[in-house]
């Protein structure tokens, strides 16, 4: 936390956590190049308060990915929406998604006819 390497809030939920499971989250921490987000400070927090918190549970909370760890792909909407004017955000998502489908199998077909 005084390195600025993880935010406040995180920091003072984990400062409940014993000494012990302090060092196993640490060592995850090292090991894996990433720190719990505040969801996760919170529920080891938890868990440990209620006497539940295991090294296995340890592990199983820092192995999820954090919604800021997913790649994503952006794109301004002006550049999609004239495709399809008057879709909804999760209508065009799909109008995207089932235009790769449709190009992916447009060029295995163009493969398929060069061999």
């Amino acid at each position: 936390m005084d390195e600025g390497k993880i935010a406040f809030s995180v920091g003072v939920e984990l400062s409940y956590l014993s000494p012990e499971i302090q060092r196993n989250l640490y060592t995850i921490i090292e090991r894996d190049d990433h720190t719990p987000s505040y969801s996760q400070a919170y529920r080891l927090h938890r868990a440990f308060n209620s006497y539940s918190l295991t090294k296995e549970g340890l592990e199983l909370v820092m192995s999820e990915e954090k919604a800021n760890q997913r790649e994503t792909l952006k794109i301004p909407m002006d550049k999609v929406r004239k495709f399809a004017p008057n879709a909804t955000d999760n209508h065009l998502e799909d109008f995207v998604l089932k235009a790769c489908d449709y190009y992916q199998r447009y060029l295995k077909r163009q493969r398929d006819r060069e061999r």
